[in-house]
């Protein structure tokens, strides 16, 4: 009985630290995302942050052979690919930050004008 629930918890854990390997997305689809009309795409620190992407190796190889060890050994692919994704989100997650702040710029704030204290004269209709 104790063996049937030591695998269930270990099932458990494995599955909870799947779900908790919420990856980052790739620097790659970041760039891909952005505005190019945006007034920061042509500035030099944004060159300089897509020149990194662009120099940024993900291991797209080494996640297709974990793909394809978990054909021949089921959950083994799985937990590499994991590892695999695990290691890089730092990095990645780096490498987002930086190109969000490098070629993003900040929104612009909703303006409210106050209204004049005696209200607001515009919308009274003038009197000739």
């Amino acid at each position: 009985m104790t063996a049937k629930v030591s695998v269930v918890r270990i099932g458990l854990a494995l599955g909870g630290a799947l779900l908790l390997a919420a990856c980052q997305t790739n620097p790659k689809q970041t760039v891909l995302n952005l505005d190019t009309t945006d007034p920061r795409w042509k500035s030099r620190g944004c060159v300089q942050a897509r020149r990194a992407v662009f120099e940024y190796n993900d291991g797209e190889r080494l996640r297709g052979l974990a793909g394809l060890a978990n054909h021949a050994t089921p959950y083994v692919g799985t937990a590499a690919s994991t590892l695999l994704n695990w290691r890089k989100d730092p990095e990645r997650a780096r490498l987002n930050e930086k190109v969000r702040a490098a070629c993003v710029s900040p929104p612009r704030r909703l303006r409210q004008t106050a209204a004049p204290q005696g209200g607001d004269r515009r919308s009274k209709p003038r009197r000739s």
